[in-house]
């Protein structure tokens, strides 16, 4: 069957024609980029242009074309093609995979486009072989979790991650597989890493590497530089993650109070609901921070792009990387570790309640903070003497 239908893409913010029926000799590819389009004026798909979702080259787009030429015509006939009209209105899990990456890349981070893309693209595409998003199954997912579970490179933390991301994609296409939860479900075991945390003389050792060049402190027109050291000093007396971080405004910080206020910006939000809050910092980090707004305005990034302070500078984490080889330290080096460091050493205190810590750190309860009472363990006397005490009327008992 002749294809009767003109195919269009996006050329200049317009759609127009890259190819017609009749069209002699062999069409070049080249700078035709997708989408691709073909037009129904009578809207028998209840849509005038339809979006052509599988095909990224114009032979791929004439033959998806043809497909929906044909159930033009099924449809005019009167015959219901649900299949067909499916690959025409973009229900293809293909189809729909592009399509959730397209608004994830518009609403959420890189990094996060990114994750899912490699999840969805080179993982399930790669596992599931089903045409259509309804056709996939819970027995495909369970499928699909052993599978990943065999990939050598994929760590079961990963499988995790891999499981989650693909069950939101069903969920944002509103599939519902009646997955199974709990730790008999269907879901893959989520790994929990325990806490991490540095040591007095591993922060002493990053600050004293921070900001130097050949051993020597860097300076500015006279006055030393203080770039790697507030970033180091802000992650320990916070805890805030660091993409929290990466987005506190001078507007954020309460220089009278000392108080620094997590909130949503215009294009990021907090991981969490409960991220929304506020957090209490040693003055003297406060001012040596305000030290450097040097006129910047209160919408302006604390830790922005070099060129851009209207921009967040979204590789903080290369900093404390950076500075850990400078310092000549080995084994994990991150900002979580300081998060972790952060949270144990408010707990180590015992002057705060569960429910203090869990909300300057931005969790929704305390069950979170469960993990962090491991590192504290018996490594203090105090907690030492508390343990012991309760039996030691026992030891008593025998000296007399």
């Amino acid at each position: 069957m002749a294809l009767e239908m003109r195919i269009y893409n996006l050329q200049e913010g317009a759609r127009k024609g890259c190819w017609k029926p009749g069209q002699a000799g062999r069409v070049s590819e080249d700078g035709l980029k997708p989408p691709f389009y073909v037009r129904d004026q009578q809207k028998r798909l209840n849509k005038e242009w339809i979006k052509l979702d599988d095909a990224t080259t114009l032979q791929e787009a004439k033959a998806a074309a043809l497909t929906v030429q044909e159930t033009l015509r099924a449809l005019d006939a009167g015959v219901k093609v649900e299949e067909a009209g499916a690959i025409a209105g973009g229900d293809t899990l293909k189809g729909k995979i592009r399509e959730y990456l397209d608004e994830v890349e518009i609403n959420k981070a890189r990094k996060s486009w990114l994750a899912y893309k490699n999840t969805l693209e080179n993982f399930f595409l790669d596992f599931c072989k089903k045409q259509f998003v309804k056709d996939v199954t819970r027995k495909d997912m369970i499928a699909f979790k052993n599978y990943l579970k065999t990939k050598e490179d994929v760590s079961p933390r990963s499988v995790y991650n891999h499981f989650l991301n693909t069950m939101i994609f069903f969920k944002w296409a509103k599939h519902n597989m009646e997955i199974k939860g709990g730790k008999k479900g269907d879901w893959p075991a989520k790994p929990e890493r325990e806490p991490d945390m540095y040591t007095n003389d591993e922060i002493k050792r990053l600050l004293a590497a921070a900001d130097t060049e050949n051993g020597k402190r860097m300076t500015k027109d006279g006055k030393e530089v203080w770039t790697e050291r507030l970033v180091l000093l802000s992650l320990a007396q916070s805890g805030l993650r660091i993409g929290e971080l990466a987005h506190l405004t001078y507007g954020d910080i309460d220089g009278e109070t000392s108080v620094w206020t997590i909130q949503d910006k215009a294009d990021w939000t907090t991981k969490t609901e409960a991220g929304k809050r506020e957090v209490a910092v040693d003055p003297w980090l406060t001012n040596k921070i305000l030290e450097y707004k040097n006129g910047f305005k209160n919408s302006d990034f604390v830790f922005s792009q070099l060129r851009d302070t209207a921009k967040p500078d979204t590789h903080l984490l290369r900093v404390v990387k950076k500075v850990a080889k400078r310092a000549g330290l080995t084994g994990r080096f991150d900002a979580h570790k300081f998060r972790s460091t952060w949270i144990t050493n408010q707990l180590r205190t015992r002057k705060n309640t569960d429910i203090d810590v869990a909300k300057w750190a931005g969790h929704g309860d305390t069950n979170t903070l469960q993990r962090y009472y491991k590192p504290l363990r018996f490594e203090e006397e105090t907690a030492r003497r508390a343990a012991t005490a309760a039996n030691q009327h026992y030891v008593d008992m025998a000296r007399d």
